[in-house]
Order: C-alpha cells, then sequence, then structure tokens
C-alpha cells in the first residue's frame, strides 16, 4: 500500500512559508506501516493541481491532499477533486448551520464566500476540523482511498492524527524505527563506520541525517505482519541497535529523541547540577538554548553576555593586563571568564565562550575562531579552540551546538568515571 502526499499552496513555492505537514504527515503514516513513496508540493493554479491529482492516482493507493480548502477564491482543491472524480459538490445543511454559528458566536460578518465550506464531496465522509471551519474529507475511490485536508498547520495537524486513528486501513507492515542522536562526528565520518560495520539487511536499513552541529542516526525496519520470521528479524533489529550504541557510545546523546539543550537539561537535573554562562560570541544563545527546555529554571543559575572588554573586566574579573597582551579572543580569556563566573555565581558548572564571529574581525583573528572553557567546582575541566565556518549567524549558532556538546561529553565522562 503506498501512500502519496500532495501539499497546496503557491506560499510553498515562492519560500515564503516553510512546509511542515508533509514530514508531519509522512511520520504519521510511517508509523502506521504505510511506506510514503511519493510527495508533490504545488501552487494553487487549477491546472497543476488537476495534474498532480492525475498523476496520483495513476501510482499511488493513498491520497492526501493538504490546502486549498478555505473560503477564498485560490482555495479550489475540492473542487478540482470532485471534477476530476466526476463526482458533484453538495451542501451540507449541517455543516452550513455550523458556519453562521461559528460566525455568529463571535460576532463576525459571516461573508457568502465562506459558505463554501459547507460543500462536501459526493459520498465523502467528513473529518471534523477542531481548530478551524474547513472540514476534511475522506473518499473511497476504486484503488483506495483519498484524504482533503486543510492547509495551516494548527488545523492540519489534529486531523492528521484523528484521521490516523479513526480512518486509515491498516498497512501490511509493522514499521520498528529507532533514532540515534549523534554529537561531535560529522555524517560522512559515521556513514564510514556504518560501512565497516554492515548491519544493514533487506529488512533493516541505516540512515543518517545531518543537522546543525549533529547527526540523527536512524535505524528502520520494515516487516510484514504475517512474515513466519517476524520474531526473528524483530530481534535482528534490537542487535542492530545495541551495535550501533556501543560503536558510538560517547557521542550519542539521546536515544528518545531529544534536542541536545533537552537532554542537557535533564541529565543536568537528574545529576542536581546548576549551571551558569558567561557569553561573548554565542551572544546569549547558550543561554536561550537552555531556557527554551521545560525545566530549565532548575539548573540555570544565571547568565551573563559581556560582551565588551569592559564587562569582562568589570562583571567576570577578566585580567585588564591579559586583555591588553593577547585581546579577548584567546583560550585563557574564556578560562578566566568561566572562573570569573563561578566566583560571582558559584554554579556547580560555569562556561565561557570567546571568539570572532564575523564579518570583520576586531582583533585580526580568524573569523569563525571560537574558544570556550568549562569549570566544574571553580576548577577548569575543559577548553577548546573551534575553528568554525559560515556567516556571521551560522558561526554563532554551529558554535552554540557544538559549545553544549562539549559539555555533554564532558557530562557523560563524568559518569563514565563514577561507574
Amino acid at each position: 500500500m503506498k501512500a502519496e502526499i500532495i501539499t497546496v499552496g503557491t506560499e510553498l513555492m515562492i519560500g515564503s512559508t516553510l512546509n511542515t505537514n508533509g514530514p508531519y504527515l509522512s511520520r504519521k503514516l510511517t508509523d502506521q506501516g504505510i511506506e510514503v513513496a511519493y510527495h508533490q508540493s504545488i501552487s494553487d493554479g487549477r491546472e497543476v493541481i488537476e495534474e498532480a491529482l492525475r498523476i496520483a492516482l495513476g501510482r499511488s493507493d493513498l491520497i492526501f491532499l493538504g490546502g486549498g480548502l478555505g473560503p477564498t477564491q485560490d482555495d479550489q482543491t475540492k473542487e478540482i477533486v470532485a471534477k476530476s472524480l466526476g463526482r458533484k459538490l453538495i451542501r451540507d445543511k449541517d455543516l452550513e448551520e455550523d458556519l453562521r454559528r461559528y460566525f455568529s458566536s463571535r460576532n463576525y460578518k459571516m461573508t457568502q464566500n465562506n459558505l463554501k465550506q459547507a460543500d462536501i464531496i459526493q459520498g465523502s465522509q467528513i473529518i471534523q476540523n477542531k481548530n478551524g471551519t474547513a472540514v476534511g474529507e475522506c473518499l473511497a475511490l476504486d484503488r483506495g482511498y483519498l484524504y482533503l485536508l486543510p492547509g495551516p498547520p494548527r488545523e492540519f495537524e489534529p486531523m492528521v492524527d484523528d484521521l490516523v486513528a479513526n480512518y486509515l486501513p491498516k498497512g501490511d507492515f509493522d514499521i520498528y524505527l529507532k533514532s540515534i542522536q549523534v554529537m561531535l562526528l560529522g555524517e560522512s565520518t559515521i556513514e564510514s563506520r556504518l560501512r565497516e560495520l554492515g548491519l544493514e539487511s533487506p529488512e533493516t536499513s541505516i540512515n543518517t541525517f545531518a543537522k546543525l552541529g549533529e547527526v540523527e542516526i536512524k535505524i528502520i525496519s520494515k516487516l510484514l505482519r504475517e512474515d513466519p520470521d517476524k520474531a526473528e528479524k524483530l530481534a535482528y533489529h534490537e542487535r542492530v541497535i545495541q551495535e550501533l550504541k556501543k560503536e558510538f557510545a560517547p557521542f550519542i546523546y539521546s536515544e528518545e529523541g531529544e534536542d541536545l539543550a533537552q537532554a542537557l537539561v535533564q541529565k543536568l537535573i537528574k545529576k542536581g547540577q546548576r549551571i551558569s554562562f558567561a557569553e561573548s560570541i554565542t551572544g546569549g544563545r547558550l543561554a536561550q538554548k537552555i531556557t527554551s527546555v521545560p525545566g530549565a529554571s532548575k539548573i540555570l543559575k544565571s547568565s551573563y553576555v559581556t560582551y565588551s572588554n569592559e564587562y569582562k573586566i568589570k562583571d567576570l574579573g577578566v585580567s585588564q593586563d591579559l586583555l591588553a597582551r593577547k585581546g579577548a579572543v584567546c583560550q585563557e580569556v574564556a578560562d578566566e571568564m568561566a572562573l570569573g563566573l563561578y566566583k560571582r555565581t558559584g554554579a556547580d558548572l560555569s562556561l565561557g565562550t570567546t571568539g570572532e564571529a564575523g564579518p570583520i574581525s576586531n582583533e585580526n583573528k580568524p573569523i569563525g575562531t571560537l574558544y570556550f572553557s568549562i569549570a566544574h567546582q571553580g576548577k577548569l575541566v575543559e577548553g577548546k579552540k573551534l575553528d568554525l565556518r559560515g556567516d556571521r549567524q551560522s558561526i554563532q549558532e554551529k558554535g552554540t551546538i557544538l559549545v553544549l556538546s562539549h559539555l555533554m561529553a564532558y557530562l557523560k565522562r563524568g559518569e563514565n568515571h563514577d561507574q
């Protein structure tokens, strides 16, 4: 059973809106054992939608169209689908009454074009929209099913959850997924080591997905539900996971789908330790990453953005003589920032960063140079120079992720020593 996802919207084509609907639905379908074979993203044009639908009807069992169900003239997905299938649009009186109540309860004037949202395709099953006025529809076809879904993510995602729970046929396969989040190793290095291990089988694939400063390793096993050797193949899936965990143990920061900041917050909560940041080049991004995670107040003691030398001296006690001799971009300054921060806050972990983000160097140091230092209970435990590439924003963002990665690696090493 093959699925095809068609996301409709000119805003997707011109780059003003990021397409999050396709990936969201893909994940949900994969979890149900349904293979997503095709994605199409198309504009609102009638001919474009007709062509995309014609192609999908000829090759896919389950077709999902997201977008173009609203009240405006550009919203014509439903009309085009009805015409392509040779079916009529029928005004649903209950939906019309729901629309009138919706606008009346909010003291909005309902324009006539909103009534098109009460028209449904002949023979379809309505899927209720809990967060908007455009309902979804499920249509049985000779070959499979076609689903119409609203475009706005706040409407699309809850409807997909409902659709998966109540409207989807069961796939032929059980899909087993495991994600391992890896830091401080490049994708090419990981890929090379995976090839050497040679763990893939016809049913089990290992894929890598590079992100900013980290890599996700995803193990996917696709097993027929009625396979007589299913138990043996599932056991192999588990063995692959254990082999990869052994191979990349020092670099794994999560197996639960967390991002790095979430994993760090949870680890520090578990350890009962608190942290403070003194940031120059990263400009508050370290603290921002941590405070974006619920529970951060339990572990973040304080944060300083000491961008100027004046406040490196005033707030952190960095030596004026050191700054005069070596400038702000050096390991010694990062060290003094971390140690001065400990004296100021008493945090279990204190972390300082300094460097050159560009595009112009203030101290004739290479753009992308970043120094960081970590102090634990007032003793320096980690310090390193990073050489980063890119524009100012990418240097700051990647530097933030890498510094947090080194912090996580230090915490993991401490756990290993305790064992």
